[in-house]
């Protein structure tokens, strides 16, 4: 059977910036604050679909960032396979070296989820500190694989 994909509750927290919650990691709901039992207003919808649009419900609540990274023809193949949690890219290019450069406004950790996989067909350009993040995390799977070698 296949696993259905999470569902979520989208509301505005108590300075008014647009959250989300995982309904299957929730053990209860109570209305907690004067706002309890009123409908939204239009702009609050239209922020909430604002938001939800720009970086997808399981990103509504994080800030966007500039990233650019390398595919390669595999990758691309990975990238135009998989749809679940893809971002969105504002622009490619294809170089003369076949990789493909790709720019996206999204959040670093749906660039993170989604891209992560893609292994060695992916390689993390800007930003830097997201780049130092896949660098270290690949490094640590090679030296955890290298260890389990030895035993």
């Amino acid at each position: 059977m296949k696993t259905p994909p999470f569902l979520f509750l989208i509301d505005l927290d108590e300075k008014g910036k647009v959250c989300n919650y995982r309904i299957s990691n929730l053990k209860e709901i109570r209305s907690v604050d004067e706002r309890a039992g009123r409908s939204f207003t239009k702009e609050e919808l239209a922020e909430i679909k604002n938001a939800i649009s720009q970086k997808g419900v399981m990103f509504v609540a994080e800030k966007l960032a500039s990233v650019r990274l390398a595919l390669t023809e595999a990758g691309m193949r990975l990238y135009n396979g998989t749809t679940f949690m893809r971002p969105k890219y504002k622009h490619i290019e294809r170089r003369d070296d076949g990789r493909y450069i790709l720019e996206f406004e999204c959040t670093p950790r749906q660039i993170e989820y989604y891209f992560f996989k893609f292994g060695e067909s992916v390689e993390l350009l800007q930003p830097s500190y997201l780049r130092e993040k896949f660098r270290k995390k690949y490094k640590n799977a090679y030296e955890n694989h290298c260890a389990s070698q030895e035993m």
